[in-house]
């Protein structure tokens, strides 16, 4: 439409030139055939943006390159070995997930829609299974990889996404180390280890009375280390004195010596930084033994916990990433793909990591219009994702944003406890053996 008003503007201009008009000050070119008119025209039409649509609206971006016929996006699941109850059922959530944005049309991506498919192999918990597992699926052309669960199994995995040169997401992970490596190519949804009791801490500080010590019983690992190393340096920085450090594998199946310890230090707070199944262990020795601190803390519990402990799990505190109350984008689309596999967050709770996770590689591909490696990769360097859990971005070495919420077994049901600026319902915090 622009260009069409400026050539009958240049007609006008150069029919009065030719009809003898006022032509004092006005362009004529030095031949007397009005062609500085055009001239002038040409110099106004070189700024304006002659690819506006005629309705007067910028046109749609275009896809960067050829888009492939489908999205496929490859990694591993935990389906058999020590980590299979916690992550199993991922793969079913995973293809609902893909089955509702391909129930839309697919992944718009710059007005073209391309399916979306995951495609999951079982490294059965193993570090090096997961390497090799993840190496053959390079080899299948994957647009991205997603991280399989865990800290220890990503921390094998990710040089693969270096050496192939295709971005790796990674989900369940959020040890430091993974991104002091300087991979260029890995990404992840969760903000560092140190960082996970950041919230549960704050929430004791807004307590009438703040616990005066702390133990700590903690599983050999990378995540769980890091997590410990977090919480020590927090209850430090609140004037919490640490009175107990027990670091033990997580084939222990006899936490006596420690638990004496513990009876005989008396901490407020014994604080477990583990998976769930070593903490089960050591939970179901120490209430037979007696311990009988004001607050046990189990940074990573879920419904296995309950089950297990029934009753004696009351009051137990520990961290969510999500939980009913907790305000969010896509809550109702996640509470959907719930009911339809049959799948909680109580039973599953790192499945309100798997949602943002799918979230973000929604928002990815429909960012960067492209299949292209190094596009994906560049555009998650400044992408920003609003999720479930909230804001999910990434920092310049990969690493993400997501922090848990504190959260206690009251009633027999997880609800969050904090921290006191949670955009959630948040119950009031209590200390249950008081």
């Amino acid at each position: 439409m622009t260009r069409r008003i400026l050539t009958i503007l240049v007609g006008l201009a150069l029919l009065a030139a030719g009809c003898g008009g006022d032509t004092e000050g006005a362009a004529v070119g030095d031949d007397g055939t009005g062609a500085g008119a055009q001239d002038a025209a040409d110099e106004e039409l070189s700024d304006e943006d002659v690819s506006d649509t005629d309705d007067g609206t910028e046109p749609a971006g275009q896809p960067a390159g050829d888009l492939p016929e489908e999205i496929v996006v490859a990694g591993s699941i935990s389906q058999s070995g020590p980590f299979a109850g916690a992550v199993t059922d991922f793969a079913e959530l995973a293809d609902a997930y893909a089955a509702m944005v391909n129930d839309e049309g697919g992944l718009d991506m710059c007005g073209q829609r391309v399916p979306l498919r995951f495609s999951f192999s079982d490294d059965a918990s193993d570090q090096a299974q997961a390497r090799r597992l993840y190496e053959q699926a390079a080899d299948s052309d994957p647009a991205l990889l997603i991280g399989p669960y865990s800290s220890p199994l990503s921390f094998a995995s990710a040089p693969v996404a270096e050496s192939v040169g295709v971005p790796m997401l990674m989900v369940e992970a959020n040890s430091d180390a993974i991104y002091a490596e300087g991979f260029e190519w890995v990404f992840g949804v969760l903000d560092g280890g140190t960082s996970w009791s950041d919230n549960f801490f704050a929430t004791l500080g807004e307590l009438d009375e703040a616990p005066a010590s702390i133990g700590f019983v903690v599983e050999e690992n990378l995540s769980n280390q890091e997590i410990f190393e977090g919480a020590k340096a927090n209850a430090e920085e609140a004037g919490i004195e640490v009175v107990v450090e027990e670091t033990l594998g997580g084939d222990t199946q006899d936490f006596t010596p420690t638990i004496e310890r513990l009876r005989s230090a008396d901490p407020d707070v014994v604080y477990v930084s583990s998976f769930e199944p070593f903490a089960v262990v050591f939970m179901r020795q120490a209430l037979e033994q007696g311990l009988d601190p004001r607050l046990f803390h189990v940074a990573k519990y879920g419904a296995t916990f309950v089950d297990s402990l029934g009753e004696e799990a009351e009051g137990v505190s520990g961290e969510h990433y999500w939980l009913p109350g907790v305000a969010g984008e896509g809550t109702e689309e996640f509470e959907r793909l719930l009911d339809e596999t049959g799948l909680s967050v109580g039973e599953y709770p790192w499945t309100a990591i798997r949602m943002p996770a799918f979230q973000v590689i929604r928002n990815l591909f429909e960012t960067a219009c492209s299949a292209e490696p190094e596009v994906l990769r560049d555009t998650l360097r400044d992408l920003s994702t609003a999720t479930i859990a909230g804001e999910v971005s990434f920092e310049d070495n990969g690493s993400g944003t997501m922090n848990p919420f504190p959260s206690q077994i009251q009633g027999g049901e997880f609800v969050v406890v904090g921290p006191p600026d949670a955009d959630a319902e948040v119950a009031p915090f209590a200390y249950p053996n008081d």
